[in-house]
């Protein structure tokens, strides 16, 4: 089965697709949550990092649904969010 690109995941989003939404975040929330706590490690409470990252994905979600990604400009998705 053929992967689905980041690109047509956003356009998914754009348009209202909550299983592109989903997709999105298996896809990533490893990522996510590896540069976050290496990042703030020692800024943060751990406690609060699952908010944080929580925070994260609803400003992504919130721009990825008005169209706020632009392959050509913005680069590899997953380091948007992050």
């Amino acid at each position: 089965m053929p992967t689905v690109t980041e690109t047509t995941l956003a356009r998914r989003i754009a348009k209202g697709d909550r299983q592109a939404e989903n997709e999105l975040f298996q896809r990533y929330d490893e990522q996510i949550r590896f540069m976050v706590q290496t990042r703030l490690r020692w800024k943060i409470p751990s406690a609060d990092i699952d908010d944080l990252i929580a925070e994260i994905r609803a400003a992504a979600l919130l721009s990825l649904r008005k169209g706020g990604y632009d392959p050509e400009k913005s680069g590899e998705l997953w380091k948007k969010i992050g």
